[in-house]
């Protein structure tokens, strides 16, 4: 289940994931999306991040659910915070062991100037994505997931 699968970087996620033949469903809370998930080979989950309730009980069929879903506006905070209190708490209770991929970012690091972030280095993010923090955090310690962060560090769409 990819989650944000029409973005920068869920698009080549759910792109990837079908060429290598595996099932993807796409949430998507438009026509647009819809059509442009499909398109691209996945199934369709009708719904929004900013509401899970109504869509939530499709994550226990999932082997995986990758969370690339933001939209950088002004309220990004508050849309990652709901989908994470809704989502982590269903992955837990599953107890299946589902793995969870949430896509962080380097502007978690804040400027590194001429050192290369690793997994060791500390968190400094910049003042607009400091909400991550604590998200990833919880994504590596739930019980009963298999969590994994990935902090994309330069991202371009194809031309």
């Amino acid at each position: 289940l990819v989650l944000g699968g029409t973005g920068s970087i869920g698009s080549a996620v759910v792109a990837g994931l079908v060429r290598r033949g595996h099932a993807v469903t796409g949430l998507a809370r438009s026509d647009a999306s819809a059509r442009r998930l499909a398109a691209m080979g996945a199934e369709i989950l009708p719904g929004d991040a900013r509401a899970p309730e109504p869509w939530l009980p499709e994550v226990d069929r999932a082997d995986a659910v990758v969370h690339a879903a933001t939209d950088f506006g002004s309220d990004m905070a508050g849309l990652d915070r709901g989908l994470m209190g809704a989502l982590l708490p269903r992955l837990s209770a599953n107890a299946r062991g589902q793995a969870l991929l949430y896509t962080g970012g380097c502007w978690l690091y804040g400027a590194t100037c001429d050192t290369a972030a690793t997994e060791e280095t500390p968190f400094y993010p910049l003042p607009a994505f400091a909400f991550m923090v604590p998200a990833v955090r919880r994504v590596l310690t739930e019980p009963g997931i298999r969590g994994v962060v990935v902090h994309p560090a330069m991202v371009f769409e194809g031309v």
